[in-house]
């Protein structure tokens, strides 16, 4: 594998599901360290796609900057016409925690021969079957650890419920102690 882009082809992509300092610093992040890595790898950024405060893991949530992210590389070309063969990301985990949102990925990269792909880690070669192969495992890890944080979050919940207090806000939420006389 030795495409590379053409300096200045590379799209930025970066995701988070929770936002709750409300300040985009987690996106922010990440569009840092894809410059960094596509700086690295002798490519240049020119589109950051961004999908703030959206889960990547949750069944219906439609992710706008995802759905861009693979209209343009179908095409091969941001709307004004500047080329876009390339995509960086921090980790696939921000990319899809979904394997049919992996796979749409991979199809749409792949589209076109010479298209490329690097983590924060390195490039990816998505045209070998391998390295496709595991990007799916490892989708499939992200929604088993994502499952198992929801349940241990819900024991948590329903814990702290049980005593009567709250959950990490000041609003009222879960039951009634039996031994508070209202």
């Amino acid at each position: 594998f030795e495409g590379s882009t053409r300096a200045g082809d590379s799209l930025s992509y970066a995701g988070i599901s929770a936002d709750t300092a409300r300040d985009e610093h987690g996106v922010a992040d990440q569009h840092k360290v894809n410059r960094e890595t596509a700086a690295r790898l002798g490519w240049t950024v020119v589109h950051e796609i961004t999908d703030n405060d959206r889960s990547a893991s949750k069944l219906g949530v439609v992710r706008e900057g995802f759905e861009e992210l693979l209209r343009i590389l179908r095409l091969g070309h941001l709307p004004d016409g500047t080329s876009a063969r390339g995509v960086v990301v921090v980790a696939d985990d921000r990319l899809a925690r979904r394997s049919g949102d992996y796979e749409r990925f991979v199809d749409a990269l792949t589209h076109q021969e010479g298209r490329v792909y690097a983590d924060a880690r390195g490039r990816k070669d998505l045209y070998s079957e391998d390295v496709e192969g595991m990007g799916l495992i490892g989708v499939a890890f992200a929604k088993i650890e994502t499952r198992k944080s929801k349940r241990r979050m819900r024991r948590s919940h329903r814990s702290w419920a049980e005593l009567g207090k709250a959950v990490g806000d000041k609003r009222p939420f879960g039951w009634l102690d039996d031994r508070i006389k209202l």
